[in-house]
């Protein structure tokens, strides 16, 4: 099985990738979130590229300690 390696460095190549770290920041108030699993597509954009997690649009500002990781998915089945 082959070593996950995690990256605080946003995803700057199409695919698929793990997310881990505060989606909205760390601190909402005076509550502190909890880290988040989610998976994460990148594509390519005009002139940049973007991130969606669940169907939003995630950005470099709104998040906290983020990491990433490529994300394996396994074979569909075929038709």
């Amino acid at each position: 099985m082959e070593k996950v390696v995690w990256n605080p460095k946003f995803p700057k190549r199409v695919g698929t990738y793990w997310f881990y770290g505060y989606r909205y920041g760390k601190m909402f108030g005076d509550q502190e979130n909890e880290k988040e699993l989610r998976l994460v597509k990148v594509r390519k954009g005009s002139g940049c590229m973007v991130y969606i997690a669940e169907n939003s649009f995630m950005f470099e500002s709104e998040v906290e300690e983020p990491l990433f990781t490529k994300a394996i998915l396994p074979e569909l089945p075929k038709d």
